[in-house]
């Protein structure tokens, strides 16, 4: 991940690995910064992309009207999360138009204001089959723990179309909480591993004292922990590297929902 923000190694690769499109524009509305994501979903290379004004990701009808809430948002600028219905029209480098959720931030570096944008692609989440509700392998109660509150709000829309009641939390200590105020909420854990304060494994093992027999899915961009730390959560039933697919982490939940269910477990 390349710009003129300046970040330390160990940032700049979580962001640069990040399942999320992660975008940061200057106070004049050109991107300084990308991560692979937003490489691979415009279809530009890094160095197109750095330079560019951001309108140019979006269709020509769209630009006035973007300019004009990009400026409405820097004199007032607030935390604009995902899911809530901030849905916009991204335009690809070979000209395809295809929908995307946004959320905006700020901070300042060096007396200088940069929006942050995080984006996800919707166009594979609805291009892909819905499971009928009442079809084999749905249902189920879910928590899922992500520090990415983009990920969770897409996430939560998902596998709520296919039959699954979600929970979502973007801190493991409040994911934690959750649970011991209600131990038997849930069938299954989905959780990501590198988080503030406490990684997917050390999560696991806190779980595991809260509901010994609750199933976990783990999630992780990039595996760092040694095979001993895995082998030693006897909760953990999948290990996904992301990004994960909505059909594959469907069909692994059932999976993992169903052998729980299987008489002498």
């Amino acid at each position: 991940m390349t710009g003129s923000v300046p970040l330390s190694s160990q940032l700049a690769a979580a962001i640069d690995a990040s399942p999320s499109g992660l975008l940061v524009v200057d106070a004049g509305g050109t991107i300084v910064m990308v991560n692979r994501e937003v490489e691979r979903v415009f279809g530009y290379s890094r160095e197109e992309l750095i330079g560019r004004e951001v309108e140019s990701l979006i269709p020509l009808r769209l630009r006035t009207k973007h300019e004009a809430q990009r400026g409405g948002f820097g004199a007032r600028p607030e935390p604009r999360p995902m899911g809530k219905g901030r849905e916009l029209v991204g335009l690809r480098k070979d000209g395809t138009e295809f929908p995307i959720e946004v959320g905006l931030n700020t901070f300042t570096a060096d007396g200088c204001m940069y929006y942050v944008a995080s984006l996800v692609d919707l166009s594979a989440i609805r291009s892909a089959p819905v499971v009928p509700r009442s079809g084999p392998g749905t249902g189920g109660r879910i928590l899922l723990v992500d520090d990415e509150g983009s990920l969770v709000a897409v996430t939560k829309r998902r596998l709520a179309q296919i039959g699954y009641e979600v929970t979502g939390e973007t801190s493991p200590v409040t994911a934690l909480a959750r649970l011991r105020a209600t131990p038997g909420a849930f069938d299954v854990v989905i959780t990501d591993y590198l988080m503030p304060d406490m990684n997917g494994i050390e999560l696991i093992h806190e779980i595991e004292r809260i509901c010994p027999d609750l199933p976990v899915i783990l999630m992780s961009g990039n595996q760092t922990w040694a095979p001993e730390e895995e082998r030693s959560c006897r909760n953990l039933k999948r290990v996904l590297e992301k990004p994960v697919t909505f059909q594959l982490l469907g069909a692994v939940i059932s999976e993992v929902v169903l052998s729980q269910a299987q008489p002498g477990h």
